[in-house]
Formats: structure tokens, C-alpha cells, sequence
């Protein structure tokens, strides 16, 4: 596999400078996170979810269970609404699934520096928040088309970047590919998403939330800033996961595997 790179940070002399990175064997990956360490065989137990699923998520992720706490939770706000007909009393949240290999060491800095107290899910990287259960059916296929024409393609993390109250980090190596996903789908299903996610949006991992002190976050901003010029994270995009998102509670229903050209 080739060697990726975050994107160029300036050092304070104003010299832009590439993490290094190691390179790894394709031996090297296992999935995990929001990926896949082994697919267990218990079957979703929500009405909501896809009973007959054949994979499972990994035990990183607390099997199929994510309580409430997600910095990224769909609210009663109309920004965060579906644009279906009626009341959608339960909606899905559609993340990426990656190999272990990016997803464990982010997932340490979320750790690290999220809340804990507000910290119930491992680092994610989330393209919908709100999809409606009544087009569960039409969104199926649309994964499923979508997901059987897709080659799993490198990921790599870039800079970090400021938030509000917190840190993110924005994904460099397979940013293009990413984007193709989510613009595919958004145009598939733009007539009925909410408003959050029929907008602007940016592939990232969040590593820091809901954190009042402006030194505290600066703090961290700086700290991971560095961490990831020295040590840019990378690895594979393996496929997407639905999520039932069920009164604050995160249940995982299905996973769609990238499968282009004979991908195994």
C-alpha cells in the first residue's frame, strides 16, 4: 500500500513541513471502529433495524447499544428534521467504516481530550445525522447500489482545526473519494433531509466537545496539532454503517461493504 500524508502544517518559522508516516503491508489492517473487528452473530433487536443483517460491528463500538451523550445528536429543532411527511419518530445516522489502523489511535485522542462525561461513542465520521425511517426502504437500495459499485480507497488524517468548543480533524488522503459518497447520496435523497444535512459539510473526525475554557481547547488544539504532523494517521475506507438513533440511543443496524471491482 503507498505511504500517505496528513495535509502540510506550518511550523512556527513559517517552513510548511508533511507528517511522516510509516508505511504498512496490507496485512497491516484490520477493521475496526467506527469499524469492524469481527461480526458476531447477534441479530439487531429493534423493530427499526434490519433483523436478518448478516454482519455485525465489532466490540470497540459496545456491539449494537450507543447511549446518549453524542455531541452530534439529532434535536427536536426543525434544523435537524427530516423533510418527510409526518413525524419520524426514529431516524439513522450514517457513519464511515474504517480499518483499525486510523480509527483506534483517533478514537485515543477523543478519549483524551472529549469530556467524559459527555463521551459515549468512539470517534466517528459521520455523512448523515437525521435519515428518516420512512424511506428506510429507497435508502437500502441506494447503499446498496452505491455501496456495490465503491472500492474501499485510502483514508488519511490532514490538519486539525478549530471548533467553536472544541477540535477537529479533517480527512486529507480520501477526502475526494469521501465527498463522491456523501454527493451521491445527498443527491439521491436531497428531497427529504434535513436541513443540517442537505448543507455544507466537510469529512472529519471530531476529538473534542462541549468544552466551556478557551484555554483548555487551545490547548488541545496545539497538543493534537502536533501529535498528527509527527505521526499523520492512516489507513483504509472499508464501507458505510446505518445506525437506528432511537430517543438519544445509537443502535447499529446495517453495514454496507465497499465491494467495486471483486473488492473483498
Amino acid at each position: 500500500m503507498p505511504i500517505s500524508y496528513a495535509a502540510a502544517v506550518s511550523n512556527p518559522n513559517g517552513n510548511q513541513q508533511r507528517p511522516r508516516v510509516q508505511p504498512r503491508k496490507a496485512t497491516d489492517y484490520t477493521c475496526s471502529p467506527f469499524t469492524i473487528t469481527q461480526e458476531p452473530s447477534v441479530k439487531a433487536q429493534s423493530e427499526h433495524t434490519y433483523a436478518n443483517s448478516e454482519s455485525k460491528p465489532q466490540d470497540a463500538l459496545n456491539s449494537r447499544h450507543l447511549k446518549r451523550g453524542l455531541h452530534n445528536e439529532p434535536s427536536p429543532n426543525t434544523y435537524h428534521k427530516p423533510k418527510t411527511d409526518g413525524k419520524e419518530h426514529v431516524v439513522y445516522v450514517l457513519t464511515v467504516r474504517m480499518t483499525s489502523s486510523v480509527a483506534d489511535p483517533i478514537n485515543k485522542m477523543r478519549e483524551r481530550y472529549f469530556p467524559k462525561h459527555l463521551n459515549r461513542t468512539p470517534a466517528h465520521l459521520t455523512l448523515f445525522h437525521a435519515l428518516p425511517h420512512s424511506k428506510l426502504n429507497p435508502m437500502d437500495d441506494t447503499l446498496k447500489t452505491l455501496s456495490s459499485r465503491t472500492k474501499p480507497f485510502n483514508i488519511s488524517t490532514g490538519r486539525a482545526f478549530r471548533m467553536r468548543r472544541g477540535v477537529g480533524i479533517g480527512l486529507y488522503q480520501g477526502a475526494r473519494e469521501t465527498k463522491a459518497v456523501h454527493d451521491d447520496l445527498k443527491t439521491a435523497w436531497l428531497d427529504w433531509l434535513s436541513e443540517q444535512d442537505s448543507g455544507g459539510w466537510r469529512p472529519h473526525w471530531t476529538v473534542m466537545n462541549k468544552v466551556d475554557k478557551e484555554e483548555e481547547v487551545a490547548e488541545a488544539f496545539d497538543a493534537i496539532q502536533r501529535d498528527l504532523l509527527q505521526n499523520a494517521v492512516d489507513g483504509r475506507a472499508v464501507g458505510l454503517d446505518l445506525w437506528t438513533y432511537d430517543k438519544g440511543d445509537w443502535r447499529w443496524a446495517k453495514e454496507f461493504r465497499f465491494s467495486g471491482d471483486g473488492a473483498k
